[in-house]
């Protein structure tokens, strides 16, 4: 650097900052590290290219729309898939359906319910749960579930009636219920 320019970068120091660049003899280092700081500034800065293959960006992009595609196409068929094996709530009466398909409403229901007592539920909950799907009366689902009993493929248990309404045939009242082997 010359000495003309130290001359000029040492007066705009003391301009700049009021303070003095040499100190009995010496540079200081408060002008010593300004002046690191103003050449940092002025080295100019060169651009960079970034390059990129675009053959490469091409594949990538590709890439993911079929992986978009195939999971649109995975969703599509879940939600077909669902459609088919779920039950729809029907608000039509429905007369006459098979045990089968009452056990699958009944799977369904029992499913939807917050377990209590070793995965048991309250009858009279079970009950309201299934009238959401079929809008059958209380005795007659109470009737499907009573001979689901008698077959053994279902557990009901008497108990302390707490609220809604328990199951009653023959005599007897039922509280809980159960699968007999868990789904």
């Amino acid at each position: 650097m010359k000495a003309e320019d130290e001359d000029s970068l040492i007066k705009q120091f003391e301009k700049e900052t009021e303070k003095h660049a040499i100190w009995r003899g010496k540079i200081t280092k408060g002008y010593e590290q300004w002046k690191k700081k103003k050449e940092r500034k002025t080295i100019p800065k060169t651009p960079v290219q970034l390059t990129f293959d675009t053959s490469l960006l091409n594949e990538i992009q590709s890439n993911i729309q079929n992986i978009i595609s195939r999971l649109n196409n995975f969703e599509y068929r879940l939600k077909n898939l669902e459609n088919t094996l779920s039950p729809t709530k029907n608000t039509d009466l429905i007369e006459d359906i098979s045990q089968d398909q009452f056990f699958r409403f009944l799977k369904v229901s029992y499913n939807s319910i917050e377990k209590k007592f070793g995965d048991f539920i309250p009858i009279s909950t079970l009950t309201e749960r299934i009238k959401e799907y079929l809008p059958w009366p209380n005795e007659k689902i109470h009737s499907e579930l009573y001979k689901l009993f008698t077959d053994y493929k279902i557990d009901l248990q008497p108990g302390k009636e707490f609220e809604g309404e328990p199951l009653r045939q023959d005599g007897k009242i039922f509280v809980w219920f159960k699968f007999k082997n868990q789904i």
